[in-house]
């Protein structure tokens, strides 16, 4: 996912995706962070300090080189960049953070997706995962436009739930934390009016309203 060149509707998620995923993870103070289908490294590399390391995995080449150039130079044995298809990583180690965010929408297996991201993560560790809700209409209505598009694209659009993926998280050792709702985007044009709005909701916020959600995962002593 790189920035040059894309619409409002890619700078209004990134914008908002940022925000949440800084909400949601900072507080962790995670040492050691692999984010998966990292894109240009935006997520992430806001946690790139001299006492954390970053693994950045994505499949293209352009994501990765675009990633590297915005890593400052005297934090760059501090990054590394993996250029694999998912699922990658397949050595033990494990992270502190497992970051999974934009990615579960172009795996063809959520299930199998959820369970390569739970085994990355440390004991004590967390993943966070974005998803599109299709249970709330607006996530429906997102997933239902998905589905016309994509024969034209050439892969199958999944369908997630939040209940389906807590589900599947909590059978793999990680319970639901924290999670953050928003709006999801259908075009430029709404992404230019949701950006007035600032489109992050509040926490006490109904969660059928917000289509995206943010959903953050522990793994506690005794649960892998």
């Amino acid at each position: 996912m790189l920035a040059e060149g894309r619409k409002p509707r890619y700078h209004y998620e990134i914008g908002v995706r940022r925000g949440l995923v800084a909400d949601l993870a900072r507080p962790l103070e995670a040492v050691r962070i692999a984010d998966l289908g990292c894109g240009d490294g935006t997520l992430s590399l806001q946690f790139l300090t001299e006492s954390t390391s970053i693994v950045l995995v994505d499949s293209s080449a352009a994501a990765l080189s675009h990633a590297e150039s915005a890593v400052p130079s005297p934090l760059r044995d501090r990054v590394t960049l993996v250029r694999a298809d998912f699922p990658p990583l397949e050595d033990e180690e494990t992270y502190d953070l497992v970051m999974c965010v934009g990615l579960l929408a172009h795996l063809p297996d959520v299930d199998a997706a959820l369970g390569a991201v739970a085994r990355l993560v440390a004991q004590e560790g967390a993943a966070l995962v974005q998803i599109t809700d299709a249970s709330t209409p607006a996530g429906f209505l997102l997933h239902a436009l998905g589905r016309i598009r994509e024969g034209r694209r050439g892969y199958r659009f999944p369908v997630t739930t939040e209940r389906a993926v807590v589900a599947r998280m909590s059978g793999l050792g990680l319970q639901l934390d924290d999670s953050r709702c928003y709006f999801p985007t259908y075009s430029s044009l709404t992404a230019k009016i949701f950006s007035i709005f600032n489109a992050p909701l509040p926490t006490t916020a109904p969660r059928y309203i917000g289509g995206d959600k943010m959903l953050l995962f522990r793994r506690h002593q005794g649960d892998r």
